[in-house]
């Protein structure tokens, strides 16, 4: 049997170093979940305290003509035209989410 090649995807938190193989068995303590926009998004153990309090998601808004972002801690963007243009803002409001201690604090609670 042959051996995939390695797919390395990194944490989503900025100037974290921490990545995994997608193609080797899920590692323990990393998080990931399908983005707002074109990719998914991964957290590593270091910074996936947080994760269950947010949570991306997306909503269509046919009668408006687009889409819009929204998380589990009831943070919402507004209606743009595509899902590419949500990742950046949902990035803007996850990073700091998973990289304030306090934040973190609380949901190991």
């Amino acid at each position: 049997m042959k051996s995939l090649p390695p797919v390395f995807r990194s944490c989503l938190v900025p100037r974290c170093g921490a990545a995994f193989d997608w193609s080797s068995p899920w590692p323990a303590g990393w998080r990931g979940i399908a983005g707002p926009g074109a990719r998914a998004l991964y957290a590593c153990p270091e910074h996936s305290a947080a994760w269950d309090l947010h949570r991306p998601a997306t909503r269509r808004y046919p009668d408006e003509g687009g889409v819009a972002a929204m998380c589990a801690c009831g943070w919402t963007t507004d209606t743009v035209p595509t899902l590419g243009m949500l990742e950046t803002a949902f990035l803007e409001h996850l990073v700091p989410e998973l990289t304030t201690p306090v934040v973190a604090a609380h949901a190991l609670g």
